[in-house]
């Protein structure tokens, strides 16, 4: 009779679900308000107030947004082609309520996010593929309300992380489960009974263990569980030792780094140790760095060492180092941009060669680089732009060969001397940007080692006057451009137009907004100024004419 209610019970909250318009837009979840639509695999659900409140042929994986708290009754019944549920970043996720994932046939393994405090009548029944459930929870205490799991009959392994069993309301519990199905608990956990014996239809083994971080006098670290046979997936946060880099965790005290996803070799509780470098200081030009997301690189004599494969993030060298070193991040895939300072003078071979996932290099102002070595950057296809510093006079072989997004480079100074294949294979129709006086961009066919070259702004050791008066043949410049070479006086809003006097017109023309130099000679030019509107009404614009000597590029 228990039965029949349970399913009665489960059949009136599915009748009293409410529908979703098909008319609703997909993917519209809006993390702010916790409203919106998710999609799935194929088709889609709805969350309103961060509850998941129904789904539309919601089909293959389902991610739960890290900001829901409950999924509603039958909020996935009867989703059939359902097959996986991942719960995004750290879930709020409390209440799994009665019947939301009742007849999901497809769903093989769920894991119960930390925070859930109850699961509701008939939640996962008869979702008869659901093989492996893992409450992550380690202090939550679980309620499991009547017939939570009843009938999931291909479930045979439950791993339960806490120190205490839930409570299991009712007598159903997780009977109806497959034959020979497992509780896997710590060995120090209570509530389950005694080890090897039955506990609502699940036989408890040992199966879950706890791993402990010895910081070796750094700051306490959390610990965490991982299941037998099974990996601890990601590291704990880092601790922090003054006068100290983090660097790793090894299994044993003194011992190599270990890389997470870690799978221990025994079936037991375990002591991870920290592994500590004395950090970097200028007065020695040696020690670790640590980098923004995880991980450290090494300096040595104030060159940057080689392979620092763990750095991620962010890295950002100190003051000091003088010299980026070879193969000092070479086939780094974690690091995504670097700060490099004034005092290095070079970037080695293979400096940053390989890493993939590096979108953002910046020198800091007053740079004294004057060297970027062979394939120095090699292969950064993520890179999409780059200033080259003042002091720049050579780029080696291949330096940015296959840098495939890279389409912008602005250089502060003069043309450096730039090696075979330096440029080769990198983002379409690239430009490169330069002053108004920088020399030796000398084109052949209007490039330049394959750069088109756009003169923009004035040279950092040239004068202002000197700049406003002389511009290049067979080149683009910018409205705005022009009006700041002569000192042109506008606030950041103001349009900026351009008119060439009719005696000019076989050496300069306006074409789609910007002057374009055609050959040597005088460039008159008419620069009008219109600010926008002020109080409704449009100020009167002002005109400014100007002579440019328009001169061979040397």
């Amino acid at each position: 009779m228990r039965r029949i209610s349970i399913l009665i019970t489960t059949i009136a909250l599915v009748l009293s679900g409410i529908g979703l318009s098909p008319a609703n837009a997909v993917g519209t979840y809006d993390a702010g308000t916790g409203s919106g639509t998710v999609e799935c695999t194929t088709g889609y659900f709805t969350i309103a107030s961060n509850v998941v409140t129904g789904n539309t042929s919601c089909t293959g994986d389902a991610v739960i947004p890290s900001g829901v708290t409950s999924i509603r009754n039958s909020a996935f019944n009867a989703a059939t082609s359902l097959q996986t549920v991942t719960f995004a970043g750290t879930s709020s996720l409390q209440i799994i309520d009665n019947g939301a994932f009742y007849g999901a046939t497809s769903l093989v393994a769920i894991t119960i996010p930390a925070g859930v405090t109850t699961i509701g009548v008939s939640a996962f029944n008869r979702a008869t593929s659901l093989k492996t459930v893992t409450f992550a929870g380690t202090s939550t205490p679980v309620t499991l309300l009547d017939g939570a799991f009843y009938g999931t009959s291909s479930l045979d392994s439950v791993y339960f992380f806490s120190d205490a069993a839930p409570t299991v309301l009712g007598s159903v519990g997780f009977y109806g489960v497959a034959a020979g199905a497992k509780a896997y608990i710590k060995r120090t956990a209570t509530g389950f009974g005694v080890v090897g014996g039955d506990w609502n239809g699940l036989t408890t083994e040992v199966g879950v263990y706890t791993a402990t971080y010895d910081s070796k006098s750094g700051s306490a670290v959390t610990p965490n569980s991982f299941i037998s046979g099974g990996a601890i997936t990601a590291a704990p946060s880092r601790p922090t030792l003054s006068g100290y880099t983090f660097a790793g965790w090894s299994d044993s005290d003194g011992g190599t780094p270990i890389t997470f996803p870690f799978t221990p070799s025994t079936a037991s509780d375990l002591t991870l140790y920290a592994k500590w470098i004395a950090s970097y200081s200028e007065g020695t030009g040696s020690g670790g760095i640590s980098c923004s997301t995880d991980g450290y690189f090494l300096i040595t004599g104030n060159v940057v060492a080689e392979l620092n494969s763990t750095c991620a993030g962010e890295a950002v060298i100190p003051s000091g180092v003088t010299s980026i070193g070879v193969n000092a991040f070479y086939s780094n895939v974690l690091i995504t941009s670097v700060t490099i300072p004034n005092s290095v003078t070079s970037v080695d071979v293979r400096g940053f060669s390989d890493c993939l996932n590096l979108v953002s290099v910046t020198f800091e102002s007053g740079s004294k680089l004057t060297t970027i070595l062979a394939s120095a950057f090699n292969s950064t296809y993520s890179l999409a732009s780059i200033e080259i510093p003042y002091g720049v006079t050579s780029i080696g072989i291949a330096a940015f060969e296959w840098a495939g997004s890279l389409t912008n480079v602005t250089f502060l100074g003069n043309a450096p001397t730039v090696e075979t294949r330096a440029f080769a294979n990198i983002g379409a129709s690239p430009a490169a940007h330069v002053s108004f006086t920088a020399t030796g961009f000398t084109l052949t066919d209007d490039k330049w080692n394959g750069f088109t070259v756009a003169r923009e702004f004035e040279d950092q050791k040239i004068t202002a006057d000197r700049v406003a008066h002389t511009i290049y043949v067979r080149t683009s410049y910018a409205a705005k451009s022009i009006a700041t070479a002569v000192s042109v006086t506008r606030t950041s809003k103001a349009k900026v137009s351009l008119k060439v006097a009719s005696s000019s017109k076989k050496i300069c023309k306006v074409s789609k907004g910007k002057l374009k130099t055609l050959k040597s000679g005088s460039c008159k030019v008419t620069i009008k100024i219109q600010e926008p509107k002020k109080k409704g009404k449009l100020p009167k614009s002002k005109s400014y004419k100007h002579t440019f000597l328009v001169m061979d590029i040397k």
